[in-house]
């Protein structure tokens, strides 16, 4: 009993004193400009990739990895037409990312992966696809 009571003495200390891992929201946007779609109607009023673009849309896989390791998983939001309904911007925001790595990988579907430092990432990263 001692041993289970002197492990959950020290838990709480490291929380009360800030020792615990930090973390971070990883933010950014993805444009696809040329091949997208905007409808506005009532079943889809936003934008989304078509023409070899269909995986970018509303809820597709962003990826964040570090040394190598999945960290964080989520999806992008509902795209926004811009530049006269030629491009359609999806952002994205990921929390709870492990912080202290020197750079951090991101992959919106199967897109290939782009490199950022955990600074980029919290300020917000700009990807862009198509012409």
């Amino acid at each position: 009993m001692k041993k289970i009571a002197m492990a959950t003495l020290c838990v709480a200390a490291l929380s009360l004193t800030g020792c615990a891992p930090s973390t971070f929201a990883a933010k950014g946007t993805i444009t696809v400009t040329g091949s997208v779609t905007n409808y506005q109607t009532d079943n889809d009023p936003q934008c989304h990739g078509y023409n070899g673009f269909d995986d970018m849309q509303h809820g597709a896989q962003v990826t964040i990895s570090a040394d190598g390791k999945t960290v964080a998983v989520g999806s992008l939001d509902q795209g926004v037409s811009g530049d006269g309904n030629t491009s359609c911007t999806f952002s994205f925001s990921i929390a709870d990312e492990p912080g202290g790595s020197k750079f951090y990988s991101v992959e919106v579907t199967h897109r290939g992966a782009m490199q950022y430092s955990e600074d980029q990432l919290k300020s917000g990263v700009g990807l862009s696809l198509g012409s």
